[in-house]
């Protein structure tokens, strides 16, 4: 079985439309606002945001290792389509880095 994950990371730097991806996505003012308000209102649009390889590593230098564990699985789920919630402490975590 492949890890959905792995096939995540491995395809980072390819866009969803599979062209190469020549702009490294930084969690700037507006980037943040934008994330906070999907946080608050679409989660599942929350989530196929946060599949952005770059992002993900932006969110790694903010997190703890447990954190990005947490974030990671939430993510996985997702891709599965096995869930599309997030953990609510992990919520707050996110709200809180977002909102700096």
């Amino acid at each position: 079985e492949i890890d959905c994950l792995l096939c995540l990371v491995n395809t980072g730097l390819l866009s969803h439309t599979g062209n190469y991806k020549t702009k490294i996505a930084n969690l700037n003012p507006k980037n943040k606002k934008k994330l906070i308000k999907l946080l608050h209102g679409d989660e599942v649009n929350f989530l196929q945001e946060l599949c952005s390889f770059s992002l993900l590593v932006a969110l790694d230098k903010l997190l703890n290792d447990a954190q990005m564990s947490s974030l990671c699985d939430t993510l996985v789920r997702y891709i599965k389509r096995r869930q599309t919630k997030i953990p609510i402490d992990l919520k707050m975590v996110l709200e809180t880095i977002l909102s700096d």
